[in-house]
């Protein structure tokens, strides 16, 4: 019996050791954020469809990372409790940050539901205008500190969402002492796949604070230039008004959202044109943008006496405050970490995997706010990028196999656009079918032409801003550069949404068929990697 067991278990060790060694063999141990990354999201998950205990999983925790320890000279063993301890380190983080506290506004909701009620906080976002039927409707994130009971003031915390029917002088940082009635954000329509109350609950937002024409609206402590938010969304405010002053009320919005990543304004009509050629994604900043951005920062300090690895620096300082300025999106802030990751290895001299820093943007922004992973932006960023960087390089090494003398110049530009926007095209098709049921396949070329087009305009419009500060006597010629290129942009677009199957109409998308769908990619990937090994015969 003894020996029967002894056999078994040498069989078993056997088996873990050909599993180490195929899996030293794989990407994900020479990448080990995207390990990380993956079991985190998929701790975050679970959490979020199973109910969680804090006190079992945090005794789990703490016996996986013991196991962990003990098995440190069993490698295969050692990382698979390490990743259990990730997966619950996820679950556990997940709970923790949607928890609330005892004083949140959420436990004293059902004593004040559609009554009268009277807050103070802080603004904490930028402040929004538009019009909304007869009226201006003014909109912004506040950080609640009291209630007014029938006692007194009493101390209160959470954030709300506030809409002021009427135009208020209200700037970020100001302290703020507001009435009017608080309720649930709606939810929308049960047969959508969006719905707002859940948008907002990834904000840690469950409320709204809405405050009629007559409601009270008193600033009870301007901002006084300690709150560096509110120095930030009045530069931006500076910025958008200066599009204003040059552009057309409708130039001028397209430019604020490309640039400054205020999209709420852009024009109904831009956007569904947008939507049908699948160019959406041109309206949010994204890697496309931090990149000219780092360009443009290089070419101005360039004329600086300065070190190489002082201007890196400045360049990353930069890149942070273009995070913060633009609204710090889950693709601005993937983007930008990904770019500050890629500047810290020139500093450093070390050569970094795009792959592996890709999964450490996602596990910070997961890290920041573990809703993120259930925002439809944080998916198709993370999904668009994950299959360039997968897909590209299959696609281009297969087609260098067969062409022998590979095309240089504008021939060989045009493949390798094409190459990326199929990569990229092919990544989110499934996840927009589900959630916009709408397939572009047109896209997949329209891409290589309006892209280029839209860094043109990106530059011209970082041109136009740096030039009204400096030499505003040649703005006009910017803004003259930006309106035909609009124009120009427009009319391609529109004449592309006009080309019969440019999109297609996907009704009942369901997450089973975003599986397969996925499946099938999946199978398609693993040809174009052996095919890459092999090649075609000839």
């Amino acid at each position: 019996m003894r020996l029967f067991v002894k056999r078994k278990i040498v069989w078993v060790f056997s088996c873990l050791r050909c599993i180490r060694q195929r899996l030293e063999k794989t990407p994900l141990v020479r990448r080990p954020f995207v390990t990380v990354a993956c079991v985190f999201a998929a701790g975050i998950y679970a959490c979020a469809h199973i109910s969680v205990s804090l006190i079992l999983s945090g005794f789990a925790l703490f016996l996986f990372l013991l196991c962990a320890a003990v098995f440190i000279r069993r490698e295969i063993v050692s990382r698979i409790f390490l990743v259990l301890v990730i997966f619950l380190t996820g679950a556990l983080h997940m709970k923790s940050r949607t928890t609330v506290s005892a004083r949140d506004v959420s436990h004293v909701f059902r004593y004040y539901a559609n009554r009268q009620v009277e807050m103070m906080g802080r603004v904490i976002s930028d402040v929004g205008e538009k019009s909304f039927r007869t009226t201006i409707k003014t909109s912004f994130q506040c950080r609640i500190r009291a209630l007014r009971a029938p006692w007194g003031w009493q101390e209160t915390r959470g954030k709300v969402l506030v809409n002021i029917f009427r135009k208020t002088p209200v700037r970020c940082g100001d302290f703020v002492i507001l009435q009017g009635r608080l309720h649930f954000p709606f939810s929308g329509d049960p047969a959508e796949k969006f719905s707002y109350r859940d948008f907002l609950a990834r904000k840690n937002i469950h409320h709204i604070l809405s405050v009629k024409k007559t409601g009270k609206v008193r600033i009870k402590q301007a901002w006084r230039g300690r709150y560096l938010l509110g120095l930030i969304m009045r530069v931006r405010k500076d910025l958008q008004r200066v599009f204003h002053r040059y552009l057309t009320e409708d130039e001028a919005f397209i430019l604020q959202a490309v640039i400054l990543g205020v999209r709420q304004n852009v024009p109904k009509n831009i956007k569904l044109l947008f939507e049908r050629t699948g160019v959406a994604h041109l309206l949010a900043i994204s890697a496309l943008h931090l990149g000219i951005v780092s360009f443009l920062v290089f070419l101005l300090i360039k004329v600086l006496p300065l070190p190489r690895r002082l201007q890196y620096g400045i360049c990353i300082v930069f890149l942070l405050f273009y995070a913060v300025l633009t609204g710090a999106r889950p693709s601005v802030v993937r983007a930008t970490i990904m770019a500050i990751v890629v500047l810290l290895s020139l500093i450093l001299e070390k050569e970094s995997d795009l792959l592996n820093t890709l999964g450490l943007a996602g596990f910070i922004l997961l890290w920041l706010n573990p809703q993120s992973l259930f925002d439809i932006g944080f998916q198709l960023s993370f999904l668009s990028v994950l299959s360039i960087l997968l897909v590209f390089p299959r696609l281009k090494g297969l087609w260098e196999k067969q062409d022998p003398k590979p095309r240089a110049g504008f021939t060989g530009y045009l493949i390798q656009s094409f190459f990326v926007s199929l990569s990229a095209y092919t990544g989110v098709a499934g996840l927009v079918m589900y959630y916009f049921q709408i397939l572009t396949p047109v896209a997949i070329l329209i891409n290589i032409v309006i892209i280029p087009l839209f860094s043109l305009l990106v530059m011209l419009g970082f041109g136009m801003l740096l030039v009204h500060f400096c030499l505003p006597q040649i703005a006009f010629f910017f803004a003259l550069c930006i309106k035909v290129l609009l124009n120009v942009i427009v009319g391609i677009t529109f004449l592309c949404a006009k080309i019969p199957g440019a999109y297609y109409r996907v009704e009942n998308f369901s997450l089973q068929a975003v599986s397969l769908y996925y499946g099938v990619c999946g199978l398609l990937y693993v040809m174009l990697v052996r095919l890459n090994k092999k090649g075609f015969d000839r």
